[in-house]
Parts: structure tokens; sequence; C-alpha cells
């Protein structure tokens, strides 16, 4: 059976530090859930396409700024395309899984796409949630980091908008901690202390 490392939560929460991290560290191959949810995308109608993938949707009505789509969309909203979407991309995910488990293959899977749902369902024994119920925190980072590119940073200009980035980290955050209780999943809040806490999940994971 092969090694698959499950890693989850919402957007910033260090799911793809952590994942890097392992990597390079026990030497196994890594990969992002986006990457299987732009595959995904390719093989949908356009009709089916919106209700499906609601998180692209209001990304595209709102011309790709955060901005734009914090101003035309709720925080509730957009936490609910986020979850939706990451439902749709769950048979990916699975198949993914399924290939790697066939071939023997050892990997490391973070995305928002991955959730106690998810790992409940492949059984995974090493996973984490990343949440984050300081999300300023996440910001701050964010807009300080040096980093050639950060959607967060890159794509918003109004402090409201950082601010109502934040709100949707802290909701999206209560939510999955919710669901992890529901499924028994394991959950780390990296709010205070990032780096320790990113220690802590790596030691999880690897133990």
């Amino acid at each position: 059976m092969s090694k698959i490392i499950l890693i989850g939560g919402p957007p910033r929460c260090g799911k793809t530090t952590l994942a890097q991290k392992i990597s390079k560290e026990i030497g196994i191959m890594w990969v992002s859930t986006d990457a299987l949810d732009d595959i995904a995308q390719e093989y949908v109608s356009g009709d089916k396409k919106d209700s499906l993938f609601p998180k692209t949707a209001l990304r595209i009505k709102s011309g790709g700024g955060n901005d734009e789509m914090y101003e035309a969309f709720s925080v509730e909203s957009i936490v609910s395309a986020y979850r939706k979407q990451a439902e749709t991309v769950h048979k990916a995910v699975e198949s993914f899984v399924a290939c790697a488990n066939k071939e023997g293959w050892d990997y490391v899977i973070e995305g928002y796409h991955v959730t106690p749902k998810l790992i409940s369902k492949l059984r995974a024994k090493s996973s984490v949630i990343l949440i984050s119920t300081k999300a300023e925190e996440v910001v701050k980072r964010s807009i300080e980091s040096n980093v050639k590119n950060d959607w967060l940073r890159d794509k918003t200009k109004k402090q409201e908008t950082f601010s109502k980035i934040a709100t949707m980290i802290e909701l999206y955050s209560t939510k999955l901690k919710q669901e992890a209780e529901e499924f028994n999943t394991n959950v780390i809040d990296i709010a205070g202390d990032f780096q320790g806490k990113l220690k802590e999940a790596f030691e999880s994971l690897i133990k």
C-alpha cells in the first residue's frame, strides 16, 4: 500500500508550505488539488460548469480581482462556493489516490478540496486539516511575503478587502472544524504560532 498524506484547509493556512516540507524531508512527491480541479473542469460542459465549480464562476464573474469579488459577493457565499467546488473535485482526488495505490506511488496531496469528509472516505491514516481562527495574521503574512506570486497580495488593493478575506478564512475554518469533529479528523489551528503549528503538523504526519 502506498503512503498517502492528505492536507486540507482554507486558503493561505500553510497547506503548500507543509506539503513541500514533507516532500523535501522524506523524499516523496506532492501534488496540489488545484491541478486536479483544472483537469476536472476540462471535462465538464459549459452549462454545468458554473454549478459544479461555483468558486471559479464567482472569480470569472467578478473579473478576477479580489476587490471586485468580495464587493460583489458575500463572505458566506464565497465560503459556500469553495466548499461546493471542493466536493465536486472529490472524485478526482479519489481517482488519483486509487491510481497511486495501484502503482505503489507515495504522495502528499494538499489543497482546499481535501476535507474531513473526503479524508474519512479514503480512510487516510496520515492527514490533517490546517485552519486559522485569527486570519488577520494570515493576511499580514501574505502581504509581507516576498514570494513571486501570491493571489491574496497581488489581486487585492483595498484594505477592506483584506479584512473580508480574513473573515472568509475564519468562517471557512469554523465550518471545517465542525466537519472535522463529525468525522473525527485531525485539525491544527495555526493561529498565534504559524511555524510551531506547522512543525506540529509535520511531526503528526510522518510519525
